[in-house]
């Protein structure tokens, strides 16, 4: 049996996207949160549209701010939860495969 001498470790590029990515969404999860923040104040203050169909509106827009919020932490943690199953570093001809790869998208 013959031992191949074995790969340096380098930064694994899928782990780095990942972390890119973590980091995108965490810093856009104030704004896309807030997205709806005025018209929900808007709406609820009663000063743009008053009657039924406005309390029904409002409460839509309420509805929506929340959905929101809780897709944006769901993709976070679907980021982390990738993360995890990710290795930080690989065989430098593994990351050349995955930068061929990427390059290819």
């Amino acid at each position: 049996m013959t031992d191949r001498p074995q790969e340096p470790l380098v930064s694994n590029p899928w782990y780095s996207g990942l972390r890119q990515l973590r980091l995108r969404l965490v810093q856009e999860a104030g704004e896309i949160s807030s997205a709806l923040d005025d018209a929900a104040a808007r709406m609820g203050g009663g000063t743009t549209w008053t009657g039924p169909a406005a309390s029904n509106f409002a409460a839509d827009v309420d509805g929506r701010k929340r959905r929101l919020r809780i897709l944006t932490q769901q993709l976070i943690d679907a980021v982390d939860a990738e993360l995890r199953t990710t290795p930080e570093r690989v065989p430098v001809t593994e990351a050349k495969l995955m930068r061929i790869e990427l390059q290819s998208r």
